[in-house]
């Protein structure tokens, strides 16, 4: 699917580059309106989209969140770079001609700063000389304008793609499930009602399940840099996730931990019994005996001390 818009429409002399933006845009606003039927689920990204043209930047970001994806925007060169510098991306979206600095010395700078985010450039300079320009300063893929909307996500993922990790239909930990498919959410096959941030949340810890993740992380993987968050944002939600799959299963173990000094991390159900097993089971091997805070038992002699006496 392809937008075709001719230079000439009722005779009137239109500036071709507007054309092509406008086609752009309209096409994007006629995809958004049937998102929602795709029932082919990919991992959401975070994107750098800089673009200087308003219409077209916002509607890209429009159509990129409903498929649940992060976006960035910068709509100048030096915005932009710094952005890209200094977050980090699983794809960052470039225009070719921006003001303050263009797309070219962007990323001859960001391969300078050994940046090796992918790049796709997304221009209206279709040449055969522009696109090996591109492709030979470093850009990972080039898609000219007007473009499907499809094929752009479809060229987004493939550019996210590493050939060792698979995407896996549901994501689990032992009794909890989340379907990225139809955004559902399950404990112990009792269905679990999520807010869209809490879900994103969700479905980044359940990929990153047995590891700790620092707030910091959070807000970098669930927000976009410009959304309004408080230094206690991650903190609340976790504590809204708690009270969800946590808090509302008290017969069963929980699964979100707090790694004091660290963040949070999702156990399984398997790792917390295990855990709960240990702990209650004196060590037979340590000089000391575990026991709550507010016992007073003493510890037990070493081997070498009873031997010797000391």
């Amino acid at each position: 699917m392809r937008v075709r818009v001719s230079p000439c429409i009722a005779g009137q002399r239109r500036d071709p580059v507007s054309i092509i933006r406008n086609g752009v845009a309209v096409f994007i606003i006629a995809f958004t309106s049937f998102t929602q039927e795709i029932s082919v689920y990919y991992p959401h990204m975070k994107l750098l989209l800089i673009e200087d043209d308003y219409k077209i930047a916002h509607n890209l970001k429009k159509g990129l969140e409903q498929q649940n994806h992060i976006v960035d925007m910068a709509s100048d060169g030096l915005s932009g770079y710094d952005f890209a510098l200094n977050e980090k991306y699983d794809v960052i979206i470039l225009d070719w001609m921006l003001p303050e600095m263009d797309g070219p010395e962007i990323l001859q700078k960001l391969r300078s700063e050994k940046i090796t985010t992918p790049v796709l450039m997304l221009t209206a300079r279709s040449a055969s000389q522009d696109i090996v320009q591109g492709l030979d300063i470093g850009a990972d893929d080039y898609l000219p304008k007007p473009f499907a909307f499809n094929e752009l996500l479809a060229r987004l993922r493939a550019l996210s793609r590493r050939p060792h990790t698979a995407t896996p239909n549901n994501l689990q930990s032992n009794d909890l499930e989340l379907n990225p498919t139809t955004n559902t959410v399950t404990r112990d096959g009792k269905p679990i009602d999520l807010s869209k941030r809490e879900f994103m949340l969700l479905e980044y810890m359940l990929r990153n399940k047995g590891k700790t993740i620092s707030k910091e992380q959070i807000l970098e993987n669930v927000w976009n840099f410009d959304d309004d968050v408080l230094p206690n944002t991650a903190q609340v939600y976790i504590g809204y996730l708690r009270k969800k799959i946590d808090e509302a299963f008290p017969s069963l173990p929980n699964l979100i931990e707090t790694v004091r000094g660290f963040g949070y991390r999702l156990n399984d159900q398997f790792n917390k019994k295990i855990d709960a097993q240990f702990l209650a089971t004196p060590s037979t091997t340590n000089d000391t005996t575990i026991a709550d805070e507010n016992t007073s038992a003493k510890p037990q002699k070493s081997l070498f001390s009873r031997l010797t006496g000391k």
